[in-house]
């Protein structure tokens, strides 16, 4: 049988690097990064030039995207490339149309022949508020950023592409994402903020009340179910991946302090409440449309002492100088 050749698109982001990373020793692949959100550092090990290249290049270029699919015999793309929610607050049009511009190259490279199947990574953000829970995937988007609008206008064009012309896609909306290498500027990215206050003494800052809720899924997690997927023969057109459970954002930040403290790190930051941001979610609850009989969920105090340890390693770095 052939071995697969795979392009992961944003493959040096937070999600993209940890997929890079499961993949590494029974997958051949190419990461095209423009580096735009993502880092190198992320990638330190895991790309090689002899079997997983890294290619800095933007796939909002069409030429470059088709470019790197011909003279690498394509056969998957994983589009794990985001702007991030920040920058869509910042610079709405842009990033909109980067989103919907880089699944529509993604899909032409698919109608001409350069690629046979695409696996678009999106996000449970294109719920916005819903008006039902748990979000299952029949509940129809209500978007409630640029960000989350330019994830639901590229779902729907991947949709049309496939009823259209009959390309091989697979949607994958992931709930909210926590682990190792998530950039504390990343909006969601409640644990590395956290985490970067406790070892600086600074204040936990809460925007809102605390009582917001999220579906908090470990990253590594996320990652065991999409390869699951991918591998699957026959599929269904999109997915949500969660843990199916709620938590407040104010006990996530305890259960992340008493995590800290088994581990011996002294806690002497206090936490603060700030103002609701812009955009910012009341509920997020998700409901899977799939079941692995061997999948086992990495236990949430597990998965959080995990992550602790890798920043407790990368702020010591950082301090001399330099981070990994």
């Amino acid at each position: 049988m052939k071995e697969l050749n795979y392009l992961l698109i944003g493959g040096a982001g937070f999600l993209g690097s940890h997929l890079a990373a499961r993949m590494l020793y029974d997958k051949h692949f190419i990461v095209l990064d423009n580096l735009s959100s993502g880092s190198l550092d992320n990638l330190h090990r895991i790309v090689n030039p002899e079997d997983h290249k890294f290619i800095y290049g933007d796939a909002a270029d069409l030429q470059v995207l088709c470019n790197v699919c011909i003279k690498n015999s394509v056969d998957i793309i994983i589009n794990a490339a985001t702007a991030g929610l920040p920058q869509s607050l910042e610079n709405p049009e842009f990033v909109f149309l980067q989103e919907i511009t880089i699944a529509k190259n993604i899909c032409q490279a698919l109608r001409l022949g350069y690629a046979g199947r695409l696996v678009h990574i999106s996000t449970s953000e294109v719920y916005g508020n819903a008006d039902e829970y748990p979000i299952n995937i029949n509940i129809q988007p209500k978007p409630q950023t640029t960000y989350a609008a330019g994830k639901a206008s590229a779902d729907i064009l991947i949709e049309t592409y496939r009823r259209l012309y009959g390309i091989n896609a697979m949607i994958i909306r992931p709930f909210n994402m926590f682990g190792e290498r998530q950039a504390p500027e990343m909006y969601s990215a409640l644990m590395p903020k956290v985490l970067k206050s406790i070892f600086s003494g600074d204040d936990i800052i809460i925007h809102g009340d605390g009582y917001q809720t999220r579906d908090y899924m470990y990253v590594k997690d996320t990652v065991t179910i999409i390869l699951k997927l991918i591998q699957m023969q026959k599929h269904e057109p999109s997915y949500l991946i969660c843990s199916e459970q709620e938590i407040h954002i104010i006990d996530f930040v305890h259960m992340i302090i008493e995590e800290a403290q088994t581990l011996g790190i002294s806690i002497s930051s206090n936490i603060r409440f700030n103002g609701k941001r812009q955009g910012d979610l009341t509920r997020l609850l998700g409901e899977n449309n799939w079941r692995f009989g061997d999948y086992k969920q990495t236990p949430i105090n597990i998965a959080i002492k995990n992550t602790i340890k890798w920043y407790q390693n990368y702020y010591t770095k950082e301090e001399r100088g330099y981070g990994t």
